[in-house]
């Protein structure tokens, strides 16, 4: 039997009346509060009859709100011409309802919170569902919660900011035009990933996307100390681990393989160990199962702890939504939404690797585009710059020294112009590098 709620919820009536009455005294207000708030948002039963007559009719007019109420017969029963006058009258300055919009919003997330572990308290108490059940239910009604406030902003009243931003660009700062990657060449195109932005590797099978994340991570990490999450839906922690480890090491994996080390390896691989043993501040999440919610809820979690300045994400196309399921370009498109949503909502960068669709192998030469990306009209919505790999020597003849040579290629740009960058990619220590002789192609 469902327990009966006890508590007061949270309300304003004066800002819900206020709401009302500045979108009577300006079609303006009415208007941008109409685009805030819906009739639910409301906790009076009154003022959710007049929100909605007002917004269904675009009325800003007290006359015409008494005529149309009159219509749909509720008049008197939200308090008639009295009760509206007197929402009118408490109005000093109409755009003031926008603050008080901001108000009614903020307590009607309330209410919805306490409503949702009330209804979770009671599937605990009938112990009808699994926990994990409970829990994933928890994750998605905490997250279908939008707690961040309407902003709206008048041209001249932000242009200080803009001014300041304009300084941060010409000192590169960081927090303004992105951060740096480590890789001086691709810098000099994307500069650098943007906080708040998606940034998508991608390229053919075993092009090296992978390697590219992990190096990535490595450079912002191991050798800035910036606070990275990783999350990997393909390789377990002691592979990632390992690779980083011949990367830092410089040890050739065909010598670990074959047993050929020698003395001076071994101590370049026990002193990389040991110096890894130091960094806290790169995290994995491995072998993941779940979606979009795991990896909002981590990084919350260490945003909040002051511990995250950006986030890679190892791939796209192995995340799954079960409750998506059934049209799998709408489920990648809902999660790439979501992980958007994930870098604005906490600002931070996110470098998200996909897989590229093979069609683009065919052309001669075949270098990839952003649009060459498998589900690429739901990718090149979210995406704010393209990283695209591409190793010429898997399709030509080429001499050996040259077949690991490696174009990243930025299709798109947002933020800036596209771009080619020359790279090496040494498979043996699974390191990406700047490559300085390049051969034409």
């Amino acid at each position: 039997r469902e327990a009966i709620l006890t508590i007061t919820l949270p309300q304003s009536t004066e800002s819900e009346k206020y709401v009302i009455g500045s979108m009577l005294c300006s079609e303006d207000v009415m208007l941008e509060i109409s685009d805030m708030l819906s009739k639910n948002d409301f906790y009076n039963e009154k003022h959710k009859q007049i929100f909605k007559t007002i917004v269904d009719n675009n009325i800003s007019d007290m006359i015409l709100l008494s005529e149309k109420l009159k219509q749909n017969k509720i008049y008197d029963e939200v308090g008639g011409i009295d009760n509206i006058n007197s929402m009118v009258e408490t109005v000093t300055l109409a755009r003031q309802g926008i603050h008080h919009a901001n108000i009614v919003k903020n307590k009607s997330e309330k209410r919805n919170i306490i409503k949702s572990f009330h209804n979770l308290q009671q599937k605990c108490s009938e112990d009808k569902e699994s926990l994990k059940d409970i829990v994933s239910q928890a994750e998605k009604e905490i997250l279908d919660i939008d707690v961040e406030e309407s902003t709206i902003t008048i041209l001249g009243d932000g242009m200080e900011n803009v001014v300041e931003m304009v300084e941060g660009i010409s000192k590169g700062d960081e927090n303004i035009v992105g951060i740096k990657t480590g890789f001086k060449s691709i810098d000099n195109i994307i500069d650098g990933i943007k906080k708040g932005e998606v940034t998508v590797v991608s390229g053919a099978t075993k092009v090296g996307k992978s390697i590219f994340a992990l190096n990535l991570a490595e450079n912002l990490s191991i050798d800035r100390g910036l606070h990275g999450l990783y999350f990997s839906y393909e390789m377990m922690y002691k592979y990632l681990a390992y690779r980083i480890l011949l990367s830092k090491a410089k040890v050739a994996s065909n010598k670990i393989k074959k047993n050929k080390m020698s003395g001076n390896d071994w101590k370049r691989i026990v002193k990389a160990a040991e110096n890894m043993k130091e960094i806290n501040n790169l995290k994995f999440l491995t072998n993941l199962q779940q979606g979009i919610q795991t990896i909002y809820r981590n990084a919350k979690k260490m945003k909040r702890a002051g511990k995250l300045d950006y986030i890679i994400i190892d791939h796209l196309h192995l995340i799954r939504e079960p409750k998506f399921s059934g049209n799998r370009t709408r489920e990648v498109g809902l999660i790439a939404k979501g992980i958007k949503f994930i870098a604005g909502k906490l600002n931070v960068p996110i470098v998200l690797v996909c897989q590229m669709s093979r069609g683009f192998e065919r052309r001669t030469p075949p270098k990839p585009k952003y649009y060459d990306l498998r589900d690429s009209g739901e990718i090149e919505q979210i995406m704010a710059a393209d990283i695209l790999l591409y190793r010429p020597g898997m399709y030509e003849c080429t001499a050996e020294e040259d077949i690991n040579k490696i174009i990243a290629i930025t299709d798109l740009n947002r933020f800036g112009n596209s771009g080619e960058a020359k790279m090496y990619l040494d498979y043996d220590i699974m390191k990406f590098r700047e490559y300085d002789k390049f051969a034409e192609f």
